[in-house]
């Protein structure tokens, strides 16, 4: 953990991930072959989800 960061701070830090891959899956239910929109995609869970999609999906990723 870096100097000076708070524990709320460093404990947010691995919610992207989580955030995207429950986005993608269970909410979106993002299947091989369809095309994905990612709005925001620049943030943290939206460039999460862009890698996450293209790397396990096979899906095209927009946004």
């Amino acid at each position: 953990m870096p100097d000076g960061m708070g524990l709320t701070e460093a404990g947010s830090i691995p919610l992207a991930g989580p955030t995207s891959l429950q986005a993608l899956t269970d909410v979106a239910g993002v299947t091989p072959g369809q095309k994905v929109f990612v709005q925001a995609g620049a943030g943290g869970a939206g460039s999460l989800a862009q890698a996450l999609d293209l790397r396990a999906a096979s899906s095209s990723m927009h946004g």
